[in-house]
């Protein structure tokens, strides 16, 4: 589990960086992800799609996250 403590904290010293920068949000997400922390999985990938609207890994990551959270007519 610390592998994931410090690849978050990783993370977020890139987005300290470069704040505008949608891929470490989007790894981030699927860390996220898999540890089960769907909610802020899904903060993340709401912000990559902002930054950038035509990433189709976004939406295919937000349709997984929705999915995991039990919102299935939102995943569609």
């Amino acid at each position: 589990m610390r592998k994931y403590e410090i690849a978050l904290e990783d993370y977020a010293a890139a987005l300290v960086i470069n704040p505008e920068d949608p891929v470490p949000y989007l790894n981030r997400s699927s860390l996220y992800r898999v540890l089960n922390r769907l909610k802020e999985a899904n903060s993340d990938i709401d912000r990559v799609i902002f930054l950038s609207p035509d990433s189709i890994n976004g939406y295919i990551n937000r349709g997984i996250i929705l999915r995991d959270r039990g919102m299935l007519e939102e995943a569609l």
